[in-house]
């Protein structure tokens, strides 16, 4: 459990520390392995382990097979981490074990049954980007199960608008700094053929005027295409 724990804590606050994440793995597969942890427990590692890349393919085939055998245990937090890391595995450790549809369905269920109701923030973002003839929608549901913000479908963009919640501040430079989960979404969707555009809520605060505003919409996503080599978003 206190494994487990630790490395849920390390993960979601984005403090990185692959010493730590490798001996937590290789020790949970002493004794009765991954079978010993505890249901949530067992997500909590999981989940961490995916955002760490910290994995073996012995590893994950090991948590994967627990995780069907266990898979009515589980509660449906659990099975939204256990989605995540699944995911990770399809996308960057192709090698593991498969594991059954069905499975899967429970799993991707979990991950999408929260409602979703865009922020004032998002409408803000999605005025810029009509107002830039972007067209766009938003609250889209990917066929992995990610929610964006905003999305472009045909052409794969996500422009997430990331409020207070997606972050953590650095104790020492007091900077904002992306959290586990929102790196880990972002690193999965950038895997799945995805070029995201984050627009921070104190970055977004900061422009004073409708003209700011456009130009740090188009400014951010042409750096992203840039950085990934896709063409520009061009209007519909």
């Amino acid at each position: 459990q206190n494994m487990g724990n630790t490395a849920w804590a390390f993960a979601t606050t984005s403090v990185e520390a692959p010493g730590l994440f490798t001996a937590i793995a290789d020790e949970s597969l002493g004794a009765r392995g991954f079978a010993a942890f505890e249901p949530q427990n067992l997500a909590n590692a999981a989940w961490a382990f995916a955002w760490a890349r910290s994995v073996s393919p012995e590893q994950c085939d090991q948590i994967l097979e627990v995780i069907v055998q266990k898979l009515d245990s589980f509660q449906d937090l659990a099975l939204s981490q256990l989605y995540q890391f699944y995911l990770f595995v399809r996308l960057e450790r192709p090698g593991c074990r498969p594991i059954e549809p069905d499975v899967v369905d429970k799993l991707r269920n979990a991950y999408t049954r929260l409602p979703l109701t865009p922020s004032r923030f998002q409408s803000a973002v999605s005025a810029a980007l009509d107002a830039l003839g972007l067209d766009h929608e938003l609250e889209y549901i990917t066929e992995d199960g990610f929610s964006l913000d905003l999305a472009m479908p045909a052409s794969k963009r996500a422009i997430e608008a990331d409020g207070p919640s997606h972050f953590v501040r650095d104790v020492l430079s007091a900077r904002h700094v992306l959290n586990g989960p929102t790196r880990l979404k972002t690193r999965l969707l950038r895997n799945a053929g995805w070029t995201v555009t984050h627009i921070p809520f104190y970055e977004w605060s900061r422009l004073r005027s409708h003209d700011d505003r456009l130009r740090y919409v188009q400014q951010a996503m042409l750096a992203d295409s840039e950085s990934t080599g896709q063409p520009p978003p061009t209007e519909a």
